[in-house]
């Protein structure tokens, strides 16, 4: 499959898989099968991004692409109950690809998205991190911590890292389906 059509699948991806993950309001299986779906994204990403830096994408495409099968696994034998597991996966799934494929876009713009995508990326990844980190010391339920004095800090750094996610979502799709369309590059 040439870095074309893989480029179109994955930006298709993006925005199927953050549709599947906001659907999760109506099944938890949806949500899990979202998170497969930005696994094949985060592909896309490393593909993009294999030969500029090619350590950085594949430790940003293994992570990313386990915490998607982790997360898929967990929220189903889980039954959407939020927990440890369930909280490092959807930090794996959601907000590690924009911290690390954010970097890599702000270090490598020639590979074709823009610096600013990157710095929004890193800066989602960043609170997400923050967010799991917020949630791990509640206690890993995001919902009901430990100590209720933590609760608007997780509510705060999770809409803090997450709208800066779906805005990178949302650019990086319409970003890798124009990347798909250009002629393909030669490699160096």
């Amino acid at each position: 499959m040439n870095d074309q059509t893989v480029l179109r699948l994955g930006s298709i991806a993006a925005v199927a898989g953050l549709l599947l993950s906001i659907g999760g309001f109506f099944s938890m299986t949806i949500v899990a099968v979202g998170a497969l779906v930005l696994a094949v994204a985060v592909f896309a990403f490393y593909r993009l991004y294999r030969q500029a830096a090619p350590g950085l994408s594949l430790v940003g495409a293994i992570i990313g692409i386990g915490g998607a099968v982790v997360m898929a696994i967990s929220v189903i034998a889980s039954n959407g109950q939020s927990n440890m597991v369930v909280s490092i996966a959807t930090w794996t799934v959601y907000f590690l690809p924009p911290l690390v494929f954010g970097y890599l876009a702000y270090q490598h713009p020639e590979a074709g998205l823009p610096r600013l995508l990157g710095i929004i990326g890193m800066v989602g990844g960043v609170f997400g991190l923050l967010n799991t980190i917020l949630v791990m010391i509640g206690g890993g339920d995001y919902a009901n911590p430990n100590n209720p004095a933590l609760s608007p800090y997780i509510l705060g750094t999770y809409y803090l890292g997450m709208l800066p996610v779906l805005v990178w979502m949302v650019w990086s799709a319409i970003a890798l389906m124009r990347l798909s369309a250009a002629p393909q590059r030669q490699p160096p």
